[in-house]
C-alpha cells in the first residue's frame, strides 16, 4: 500500500451555504476555506483521497442540536427555524450515508458547543 502524504481533516458546516475547510497535518495550517455546495465539497474530498491524502471529515451534525439553545422559549416554536433545522438535519443524514458508503473516515460532531460564537472565514 502506498504511503499517504499525511492527513487532511475536512470540516463541513452544513446548510444552504455549506462551509468547507481543510486542515493540513503536514503544514499545520487551515486551507481552502470556502462556501460551496454538497457536490463540489464531495469532489474536493474525493480528489484529496485520490491525491494520496488520508482524509478525515468532521461534519457539524444538526441532529445533535436542540433548537431552543438560546434560552428564548419562543425560538423553539419558530416554524421557519424548525423547517430550516429539518432541512439541515436531512443534509446531515445524507453526509453520514455518503461518507460511510464510500469508506471515508468521518465523525458527525456536535461542534456548536465547542465552537460557539467562532465562525471562520478566509481571513482566519
Amino acid at each position: 500500500m502506498e504511503e499517504s502524504k499525511g492527513v487532511k481533516v475536512v470540516g463541513i458546516d452544513v446548510g444552504i451555504n455549506l462551509g468547507y475547510a481543510e486542515f493540513n497535518s503536514v503544514t499545520k495550517k487551515v486551507e481552502n476555506v470556502c462556501t460551496t455546495d454538497i457536490g463540489q465539497a464531495l469532489k474536493k474530498i474525493f480528489a484529496l483521497r485520490d491525491e494520496g491524502w488520508r482524509v478525515y471529515v468532521r461534519v457539524e451534525d444538526a441532529r445533535q442540536f436542540f433548537a431552543g439553545n438560546s434560552g428564548n422559549p419562543e425560538e423553539f416554536f419558530n416554524k421557519g427555524k424548525l423547517q430550516g433545522a429539518g432541512h439541515v438535519k436531512g443534509q446531515c443524514y445524507c453526509w453520514d450515508n455518503i461518507l460511510t458508503a464510500f469508506g471515508i473516515e468521518h465523525e458527525m460532531a456536535r461542534l456548536g458547543a465547542v465552537m460557539k460564537g467562532k465562525k471562520m472565514d478566509d481571513a482566519t
